[in-house]
């Protein structure tokens, strides 16, 4: 669990209809933390689930999170 509250491996959730996750690919989650901004790695979406877990550092900056 990191300080995003994501787990280290891909977990199901569900969205409203019409959600703007995309597979493969690194957002910004929930809001900034005293430490830093935490992001979400997605990794499947299928209809209303969407899969995804904490983002590495590596694929915060390979995936072309904007960390401005």
């Amino acid at each position: 669990m990191t300080t995003a509250h994501l787990p280290d491996r891909a977990v199901r959730f569900v969205k409203p209809a019409g959600h703007d996750w995309e597979a493969d690919c690194v957002s910004p989650y929930g809001e900034p933390g005293p430490y830093c901004q935490a992001y979400a790695a997605c990794t499947k979406v299928q209809g209303r689930f969407v899969w995804r877990r904490a983002a590495t550092w590596s694929e915060v900056t390979t995936l072309g999170a904007d960390l401005a």
